[in-house]
């Protein structure tokens, strides 16, 4: 099980969402979010499409879940 966490095609769809969201979001300074939320695309999907909108519905749940 730990070995599909960590195959080669989940590690590099991370990078790849990584770089999609560094590139996009990293100006606002919650890398946090970013990398949690690519861990969780990584694991539930196989391609990056969608990442910028999922990230945003992301975004606002993990504001939410740090003003508590």
């Amino acid at each position: 099980m730990t070995e599909d966490i960590y195959s080669d095609a989940k590690m590099k769809l991370r990078r790849e969402v990584l770089t999609i969201l560094l590139k996009k979001y990293s100006h606002e300074g919650n890398n946090k979010a970013i990398y949690e939320c690519a861990d969780e695309w990584a694991e539930k999907y196989v391609i990056s499409a969608g990442v910028v909108d999922y990230y945003n519905a992301y975004r606002q749940s993990f504001i939410n879940k740090t003003l508590e």
